[in-house]
């Protein structure tokens, strides 16, 4: 017999979880008991804030592709990180929020923080649930794994009364939940052969997540095989090496002129993981809608979303990687190297900017991090306005050329102050154990 925090707690490490961010919470203490137990394989971090805990969650899954996870307790816990779980379901980003609830005897009697987490979070996650009996833990946690992963991968909250945390049941493990993705149909890329045949002038803009090294090695080889110019969208500049003859920027919010206008001349556009929401389209202005100028395949793993702005010529629900790979395998082309190499040449002439007036020139302090950061680097940028937050920069001189086009007055310089640590307190045998005793 277990109780509800263990069995919880070992179904995350069945999952393959190694991480869980959050701030403790009185909701949850059997779930943090089991933490430690566990503290070998599965490290809780402890955080300042819950929304820190959630984008930490997220920041996680997006630098692994393994979801998220992230522990708070009840009422203003659950609603601090609520900013945190927005930005994951927007970012398409696999995390699953674990929330610690009222005792189930004190329901829908306005108990101290009761909240009703089905209203609250419906309209920014997946999937959201309240467990009511220790027993089906394994099984609802195994469902909102691969509710996270499938499809288009988001946030799923799970809700956990901490008398269910603490009740004991012999329910047993279950084998991990596993993601079933799509592959592309054989019809469906015949006639994007042909499409690509008729083509003068196409892009293959990139977006999404659940990418592989796989899946990124395959859309290279398709794009060097096909001769095609590739941009990424909004917030995803690390999907192609910047520094790749094929690669023309990013569109978008914060996009760089030319491959904007590019995408507005082109006459094929093959859109492979992204929502081709308002952020990579730049309100919807780079490709006319809903009935585009342009012909237009979408590629996307979750079906709702496939017609959902964009009414494209043609639709194909695939896993992104699948379909790089079946890309790939398209016999090769050379008739359009000569526009590979006519946009790449625009993309550098763009960025290449003249010395700039003012105390600081950050072309210039662009251009020395470019020639001297490993190729692996991730940059990220204090946001001057809230839509360009979060934004992890790899195009360094594209970042550049956006910088001048703002005339940003300022440069925030990063400060690391050093404090010394404290000795590690010692911890009680439980946090239970200590609280009843405090």
């Amino acid at each position: 017999m277990r109780n509800g925090g263990l069995i919880l707690v070992s179904a995350l490490k069945k999952n393959g979880c190694k991480a869980v961010f959050g701030v403790p919470g009185e909701s949850y203490l059997t779930a943090l008991d089991a933490l430690w137990e566990h503290s070998d394989t599965i490290r809780y971090v402890t955080c300042r804030h819950e929304g820190g805990a959630c984008f930490m969650a997220a920041a996680y899954a997006d630098a692994t592709g393994k979801p998220g996870v992230c522990f708070v307790t009840r009422g203003p816990g659950a609603m601090n990180a609520a900013i945190g779980l927005h930005a994951a379901y927007q970012g398409s980003t696999p995390l699953i929020l674990l929330v610690g609830q009222i005792a189930t005897a004190h329901r829908d009697r306005e108990a101290f923080q009761e909240l009703d987490y089905r209203q609250i979070f419906d309209p920014m996650a997946k999937w959201v649930a309240e467990i009511d009996d220790p027993e089906r833990i394994p099984e609802y946690l195994n469902r909102a794994w691969r509710t996270a992963i499938s499809g288009r991968p988001g946030p799923v909250v799970l809700v956990f009364p901490e008398d269910v945390l603490k009740a004991e049941s012999d329910a047993p493990d279950l084998t991990p939940a596993i993601a079933t993705p799509v592959a592309p149909l054989a019809s469906d890329m015949a006639r994007i052969e042909n499409m690509l045949a008729r083509s003068e002038g196409p892009l293959l803009l990139l977006g999404g997540a659940n990418w592989t090294p796989a899946g990124h090695e395959a859309i290279i080889s398709a794009s060097e095989k096909l001769g095609i110019p590739v941009a990424v969208g909004f917030r995803r500049q690390g999907l192609f090496p910047n520094n790749h003859t094929n690669y023309v920027g990013n569109l978008g919010f914060g996009g760089t002129p030319m491959p904007n206008d590019y995408c507005r001349e082109a006459d094929l556009i093959i859109a492979v993981g992204t929502r081709l929401g308002d952020g990579s389209t730049l309100k919807f202005s780079l490709i006319s809608g809903p009935v585009p100028c342009c012909t237009l395949i979408h590629v996307h793993p979750g079906a709702e979303e496939l017609g959902r702005l964009y009414q494209a010529d043609l639709l194909v629900q695939a896993d992104p990687n699948a379909f790089a790979t079946a890309l790939a395998a398209l016999p090769a082309s050379t008739s359009r190297a000569g526009i590979c190499a006519s946009t790449r040449k625009r993309y550098e002439t763009m960025v290449d900017l003249a010395p700039q007036s003012g105390p600081v020139d950050m072309g210039a302090v662009m251009r020395f991090l470019s020639e001297r950061l490993p190729a692996n680097t991730i940059m990220t940028t204090a946001p001057a306005t809230r839509r360009t937050g979060r934004t992890f920069i790899s195009d360094i001189a594209g970042f550049a050329a956006r910088w001048r086009r703002s005339a940003a007055p300022w440069v925030s310089a990063c400060r690391r102050r050093w404090r010394p640590r404290s000795p590690t307190p010692t911890r009680p045998q439980s946090i239970s154990a200590a609280t009843a005793t405090s």
